[in-house]
Parts: structure tokens; C-alpha cells; sequence
């Protein structure tokens, strides 16, 4: 590997591993959610320390070099946004069923109101 592209990758990795870290120390990040940029973080400083193993996922996929790197990278990001869209699902069904709780309960108090007039 490029030794400047080798230098950024580790610059960016280790940034990106302590501020993940950061955000999780301060509650702004929740450790569940957290484990694939964690796991992000640390192949980036991998392919860093061990620049062969780049060079090894090409030649198995037949790939050139610096499109190997990308498609690896390309399949993180498609598993961190695959992992926030299951995530934005949960939450989303729990709007709704929180929302429709709420509904339950206003109308049971406006009944209780009417019927002590």
C-alpha cells in the first residue's frame, strides 16, 4: 500500500476509534449501536498495520488493488446504514404504538371528566 494512502487510512481509523469512544464515554452513544463503528474502526487501522491484507482480498476477488479497498469499505458502510434502518424501523413502530397509548388515555380521561359534569 501507498505508504501516504497507509498513513491516512491509520490517521482516519484511529480518529475515527477514538471518537467513537468519546461519544460512547459522554452517553452520546449507545454501545449496542456502536459495535460496527467499532468494528469499522479497527479494520481500518488492520488494513493500516497489515497492508498485505488489501493486497490479498484482490488478488482472492480478482479485483485491482485500490477497488478492493473501496468495495470493502463500500460493504461497511451498507452494514452501518443496513443496521440504522432496522434501528429507525424499531423505532418507528414504537412511535406509533406509543402514540396510540397516549390517544387511549386522553380519551378515557375526557370520559372520566364528562361524567363527573
Amino acid at each position: 500500500m501507498i505508504l501516504r494512502i497507509q498513513l491516512t487510512l491509520g490517521v482516519i481509523g484511529l480518529s475515527l476509534l477514538l471518537l467513537v469512544l468519546e461519544l460512547i464515554r459522554r452517553g452520546k452513544l449507545r454501545e449496542q449501536y456502536s459495535l460496527l463503528w467499532l468494528f469499522t474502526a479497527l479494520v481500518m487501522l488492520v488494513f493500516t498495520f497489515w497492508p498485505g491484507l488489501v493486497g490479498f482480498i484482490a488478488k482472492i476477488t480478482g479485483l485491482y488493488y485500490l477497488t478492493a479497498l473501496l468495495v470493502v469499505s463500500f460493504l461497511f458502510l451498507v452494514m452501518i446504514l443496513l443496521q440504522f434502518s432496522t434501528i429507525i424501523s424499531c423505532l418507528a413502530d414504537r412511535n406509533k404504538e406509543l402514540a396510540q397509548h397516549l390517544a387511549i388515555l386522553k380519551w378515557r380521561i375526557q370520559n372520566l371528566e364528562a361524567k363527573e359534569k
